[in-house]
């Protein structure tokens, strides 16, 4: 009983001190397969919340902003992340203000990519949606260093992995079925803003 309580109170005092964070920006594909040469760019947005070391968020991201060659509306994502800080670098203070701090953050997380992008008259890719993804990312924070607030700019790289579009396959009944094999490696940029504490 005592271990119960013990514990209870030590995860309700965690998540009480969870500092929550808000990024906001742009992103952009250097590489993705599944857009077939279209320009990916568009707003990004984050929510979550920081313990320690770590941040949980949910973020959204409108893939076709500037092109909007789609099928069914937009290309947009949503999906999950948890960062860590690797390294993080506090500059020594001056005797006005500590002003700048550098962090080097890994992420990974899930999404689902929303939407179709025409490949020619009679060719959509991908072809289902919504797209599952995974993905690994890495990044540089540079922030104002001043307690409590963590206010700066994130540049950051993002390798996604989507499953490999559907292709008919022979059955012994002698009809088909569309099966995955593989997958698709996209990379994106992401440049964003950061409030948080």
């Amino acid at each position: 009983m005592f271990r119960a309580t013990a514990l209870s109170v030590i995860l309700l005092s965690g998540v009480a001190y969870a500092a929550p964070s808000v990024r906001f920006g742009v992103t952009s594909a250097v590489h993705d397969p599944d857009a077939s040469g279209h320009f990916e760019l568009g707003p990004m947005v984050g929510l979550g919340a920081r313990f320690g070391r770590f941040l949980g968020e949910v973020d959204y991201a409108y893939l076709s902003f500037i092109d909007p060659d789609t099928q069914g509306g937009e290309v947009q994502r949503l999906g999950a992340n948890l960062r860590f800080d690797v390294d993080r670098t506090m500059l020594q203070c001056t005797r006005y203000a500590c002003t700048r701090a550098t962090s080097f953050y890994v992420e990974a997380g899930a999404a689902e990519r929303y939407g179709h992008w025409f490949i020619d008259d009679a060719h959509v890719a991908p072809l289902t949606s919504p797209t599952p993804e995974v993905h690994l990312g890495l990044g540089l924070e540079w922030d104002n260093q001043i307690t409590p607030h963590r206010n700066g700019w994130q540049f950051g790289l993002r390798l996604a992995l989507t499953p490999n579009d559907a292709e008919p396959v022979a059955l012994r009944s002698g009809s088909s079925s569309p099966s995955t094999s593989g997958t698709n490696a996209s990379v994106f940029v992401e440049w964003m803003y950061l409030l948080g504490d």
